[in-house]
């Protein structure tokens, strides 16, 4: 991913975006994501909820038939 989506980094006076470094999942909230953020300049970190539930219907198929 780049750093086109990825928060502001509250670090710096101008804008410089932070790059998803990795995602963590918790068994207890299962429609949410944990993301990771990390700054490319000053390696400052941020953990953002990232939603992953399938409001709207979702396109798509699941996982039924998966082999």
């Amino acid at each position: 991913m780049g750093t086109e989506n990825g928060p502001v980094c509250p670090e710096h006076t101008s804008e410089v975006r932070m790059m998803l470094r990795t995602l963590h999942s918790d068994q207890s909230v299962p429609d949410q994501v944990l993301g990771v953020y990390a700054c490319p300049e000053c390696d400052h970190e941020r953990r953002i909820p990232i939603d992953t539930s399938r409001r709207g219907g979702g396109s798509g198929p699941g996982r039924e038939g998966r082999a």
